[in-house]
């Protein structure tokens, strides 16, 4: 197949697709002008941009940094030997993806001061002019002291999507690993998470890292985003299945995570909401819900981002579309966001989500580093690392003045989501119908006196557990990119067994609990 002639045309460096690798290197030699110049006032900094499935970039031959699709930029920072003259070995190598070219998109070295007031070369007014430009949203804007934005580090990460879900298990112990290293170093970092059913998995299969991750939420530095027991499809499944979603995570994030209160439901990235759902959030606590996807309509663009959801039956939620997932800690992105947001709501306190997502990642050094040297510039908001939910209490006296919107939240994209690989939907229904002939059987057995066994024993053998285990196999399977067919062919062959496993368990309860119920057949 012929390479990606745009691509080519913007000067990035482009080649096959399918997993071919590109190795390059490079002796880096210091310009004569930079030479000498004072190590700790400045920081040279090689900065990459890369479209790559892997990538692996060494220095004199120690690998420094690993990357991927998601993870595909770097700002590393070069050693002090390196401005007092010594070359450097720089590696490179690269993968494509299978579905695409691979692309080098950017290459180059800059020289940063180590803070924006302390810049005797005028290394950041290229920056600076960009921020006071007029056609920039919010150039020129912020008044003193007025303009905040509360940094809350993320790593938006896919239970499954290009990765099968044992990937994705993987993923989350090196995110958190690195995650709380770096709040190790930076005790002001804040850094929020979303998903029961992830911690719970790392809570039973790596109790020393879930360990230090409870600690941290109990000290408030580690925010768990916790709503629905994964960030399920919206639009698909049943009322009930939106319930147990609700009732399965908040029950298991009160537990485990008591510091906080548990009143948001953070879907960031699923495919549209219908219509009723302020109802179902309502009647289980939820005040606050989020998300950011409605920003990619394609036609037309969402009115509000600050505004009162309400269904018809009249139950409302607070919803809110910050800026974008995966943020990085450019001062020009975060002006733009923080201008738009407050034009479009009044209010000059925005959210900032910094950190590599899709695939994990989270914050990093090279972001850290990004953040604090713009930390107090005069023309962008004043920083502050902080929780979301203390954000939120600040957007609390606003609610009378807020907009309306009463109806379903659409999204004009993904538009195939309804039908594509409609064996997930059959699944996914026929497992909600066993499920629900199971709870109404076992409840009817309780309520008539009969099969006492159905409460019987804490070993997770009597039906009730094994009912409660296998909503909990629905639900995660109810993931935004699994049922709605977004994911890629290896997920939905991996996920064939354990859907048919499901079915059959279900349909075991629901008849061993009919049998027992009218006294016939075998209890076992």
């Amino acid at each position: 197949l012929p390479l990606r002639q745009d691509w080519q045309a913007r000067g990035d460096l482009v080649w096959p697709r399918g997993g071919c690798p590109l190795r390059l290197h490079l002796v880096l030699t210091t310009p004569l002008s930079w030479q000498g110049l004072p190590h700790g006032t400045f920081i040279p900094r090689l900065v990459l941009l890369w479209w790559a499935e892997t990538a692996v970039l060494k220095v004199d031959g120690t690998p420094r940094r690993h990357g991927d699709l998601f993870a595909n930029t770097c700002r590393l920072p070069l050693p002090s030997r390196w401005l007092a003259g010594t070359p450097l070995l720089v590696e490179l190598e690269l993968h494509s993806p299978c579905h695409e070219e691979g692309s080098l998109c950017h290459s180059s070295v800059v020289l940063d001061p180590r803070r924006h007031r302390e810049d005797p070369l005028h290394l950041l007014r290229s920056t600076e002019e960009d921020l006071m430009a007029p056609g920039h949203t919010g150039a020129g804007q912020m008044g003193p002291g007025d303009d905040r934005v509360t940094l809350l580090s993320h790593a938006h990460l896919d239970l499954a999507w290009l990765w099968p879900v044992a990937e994705t298990w993987r993923a989350a112990v090196d995110t958190f690993t690195s995650v709380l290293n770096l709040m190790e170093e930076h005790p002001d970092l804040c850094f929020g998470h979303s998903t029961p059913a992830l911690y719970a998995w790392l809570q039973q299969h790596r109790p020393a890292l879930w360990r230090r991750i409870h600690a941290l939420a109990e000290a408030g530095r580690w925010e768990p985003l916790c709503g629905p027991w994964v960030e399920m499809d919206c639009v698909l499944i049943s009322t009930v299945s939106v319930l147990r979603q609700l009732e399965t995570g908040q029950r298991w994030s009160r537990r485990h995570f008591p510091r906080w209160r548990h009143d948001l439901a953070w879907l960031p990235d699923s495919f549209g909401f219908a219509a009723g759902l302020p109802q179902t959030l309502a009647s289980q606590g939820i005040a606050w819900f989020l998300t950011t996807k409605l920003a990619w309509n394609t036609r037309n663009p969402f009115p509000h981002r600050l505004f009162r959801w309400r269904d018809p039956s009249g139950a409302e939620v607070l919803a809110l579309l910050p800026g974008p997932l995966s943020a990085t800690g450019d001062p020009l992105a975060i002006q733009k966001a923080h201008g738009e947001w407050r034009a479009r709501t009044g209010v000059n306190s925005s959210l900032w989500l910094p950190g590599v997502g899709n695939h994990g990642g989270g914050p990093n050094q090279d972001l850290m580093d990004q953040v604090q040297l713009w930390w107090g510039h005069p023309q962008l908001p004043r920083y502050r690392h902080g929780a979301l939910r203390s954000w939120l209490e600040d957007l609390k006296p606003l609610t009378p003045t807020l907009p309306v919107w009463a109806d379903e939240l659409y999204l004009e994209l993904h538009r195939g989501c309804a039908t594509t690989h409609p064996d997930q939907k059959r699944h996914n229904r026929t497992a909600e119908r066993l499920l629900l002939e199971a709870e109404r059987v076992l409840w009817l057995a309780r309520h008539l006196g009969h099969g006492q066994w159905t409460l019987a024993g804490e070993d997770g053998n009597c039906p009730l557990q094994q009912l409660r285990r296998c909503w909990q196999t629905l639900l995660f399977h109810q993931f935004h990119d699994i049922l709605p067919g977004t994911a890629t062919g290896e997920v939905f062959a991996q996920l064939e067994a354990p859907w048919r496993r499901l079915r059959r368990q279900a349909g075991h309860i629901r008849n061993q609990a009919l049998h027992q119920l009218l006294g016939t057949g075998p209890r076992d």
